[in-house]
């Protein structure tokens, strides 16, 4: 089987182990380093000029978002795998045992010391993040099994919280090993890549506390993808009717 060619390939100094990517509402290029100045602690990079790139190229980032040497932050920056940002423009951030919001930084340029607005944490894993057409966060983790979490409004959170989830969905695991990635679509279904099946789950906006649904879809893996495993629909769907 011949193997496609890319269209854009991106060198920069910048990447340090990419693990996730997005695009903000300017159509710019953000990367989350798993590996930035040190092993398993991450970094953001921004693309301001990467949606013009054609072929081979080498860009410098507009941006690079990384913790200060404090204990605290370089746990907080610990082992990242997930990247989004909400309705509001806020950047967020999964880590293994934090999920962090940057308010304003769309705004930002050069070397940036983080300051996060809010840390969410509760004892779990986390792993991936996604918003749903409402605007809640959803965010998978393992802890005591698999599960995948929605915070409503999730911008008016504020320092360092252990918050309780409006809905808390124990997922199916079988053999599975983590749960990842998501993508909410515009019916308001949510999907989850668990490392051997994608599972759909139509209502998942109406659910709340700690729920065992069972998935209106499952679909099974035979080559297993790894821990950053991530969903996107292509072309994206459009917005749900007000």
């Amino acid at each position: 089987m011949r193997l496609p060619f890319a269209d854009v390939v991106i060198h920069s100094e910048g990447l340090k182990g990419p693990e996730s990517l997005t695009f903000d509402s300017q159509g710019r290029l953000w990367v989350l380093n798993y590996a930035a100045s040190e092993y398993s602690i991450a970094s953001v990079v921004r693309f301001d000029d990467a949606k013009s790139a054609s072929g081979p190229v080498t860009l410098s980032p507009s941006l690079t978002i990384v913790p200060d040497s404090s204990a605290i932050e370089q746990a907080r920056f610990n082992q990242a795998t997930g990247l989004g940002f909400d309705k509001d423009g806020n950047l967020w951030i999964a880590t293994v045992a934090n999920v962090l919001r940057i308010d304003h930084a769309l705004s930002l340029s050069g070397t940036v010391i983080a300051k996060e607005s809010a840390v969410l944490s509760g004892g779990e894993s986390y792993a991936g993040l996604a918003f749903d057409a409402r605007g809640s966060l959803w965010v998978t983790a393992a802890g005591g099994g698999y599960w995948a979490m929605r915070f409503d409004n999730p911008s008016d959170l504020m320092g360092a919280i252990q918050k309780v989830p409006s809905a808390r969905i124990h997922l199916p695991a079988g053999t599975a090993t983590f749960a990842g990635g998501m993508v909410a679509d515009s019916e308001g279904s949510l999907w989850i890549a668990m490392n051997n099946q994608l599972l759909k789950y139509s209502n998942a906006m109406t659910l709340s506390g700690e729920v065992t649904a069972a998935p209106s879809v499952v679909l099974a893996l035979m080559a297993f993808p790894d821990l950053a495993s991530k969903l996107v629909f292509w072309p994206p769907l459009p917005a749900p009717a007000p």
